[in-house]
């Protein structure tokens, strides 16, 4: 099947001078943006920041599992999680899976609450397992609960949770960092997005499947158009093919901002 692209927008595919102009996170600098404001520093980044969550109250069903989607012992564990009343016992209530269920098997329970977006029972799961060492989380279960709290709009425990990895053991890979560059995007702090790109650099983690991200993030928070391009131009630079969703992204925000072809004239 082929793909018919336009000549202006095939101009995407050439070289570039665009660059964009961003603040760099240091060790002493405060961001501010809006009801944001961000401090970077030590080993992780602390900030304020918070769209408005969702309520939810413990102790009411949260979850009604499909029967026979998961293992016999993963239901039951949601099931007892769903029941579970604020006061109740985590420990007892795990204390029958000890050394049965495995981190992927937790990574599904804490996939089901996220999908009803349960983050309090989440976090207290979270917590518990932190404690423990039979089921110590992994970067796959942090990564799960930087995505979680992205969606309810809670930036804050987005971050702390970023910022323990590290003095829990678990090592940030591009899967955290894009979860984090993510949940800043999709509540509109796309400027924090941009910062947390350039730690994620400093770090020495390859961005090779943030840009994306990244683009779609600047491109709903309303980045101008030539900061979009930089954008791209930035990520040819760093040796990264564009890819469908690349171009469909830069489309769209091309169109919304009633650019239409004109935007890709001048390149």
């Amino acid at each position: 099947m082929t793909i018919s692209i336009s000549n202006h927008f095939l101009a995407l595919t050439q070289p570039s001078n665009f660059s964009l102009n961003r603040r760099k996170l240091s060790s002493s600098r405060i961001f501010t943006g809006g009801n944001r404001s961000f401090l970077s520093g030590g080993a992780g980044i602390s900030g304020i920041g918070r769209a408005k969550p969702r309520e939810l109250v413990l102790g009411n069903l949260a979850v009604t599992v499909e029967k026979g989607r998961y293992s016999y012992d993963v239901e039951t564990l949601i099931n007892k999680l769903s029941s579970l009343p604020p006061r109740g016992s985590m420990a007892r209530c795990l204390d029958i899976f000890r050394n049965k269920l495995s981190l992927n098997d937790f990574a599904l329970v804490f996939k089901e609450f996220t999908h009803c977006g349960d983050w309090q029972r989440s976090l207290r799961l979270f917590k518990y397992m932190q404690r423990q060492i039979w089921c110590k989380p992994n970067e796959h279960i942090y990564t799960i609960m930087i995505s979680l709290f992205g969606r309810e709009g809670l930036l804050e425990k987005c971050l702390e949770v970023f910022d323990e990895m590290p003095t829990q053991g678990v090592t940030r890979s591009v899967f955290s960092y894009t979860a984090l560059i993510n949940a800043y995007g999709r509540n509109g702090a796309y400027d924090v997005s941009l910062e947390l790109l350039e730690k994620m650099k400093k770090d020495k983690v390859s961005p090779i499947l943030t840009y994306n991200t990244v683009i779609n993030a600047c491109a709903r928070g309303g980045l101008d158009w030539e900061g979009l391009l930089g954008l791209f131009a930035e990520m040819r630079h760093e040796g990264i093919q564009p890819d469908i969703v690349t171009y469909n992204t830069l489309l769209s925000a091309c169109a919304n901002r009633g650019l239409g072809n004109e935007g890709f004239l001048g390149l």
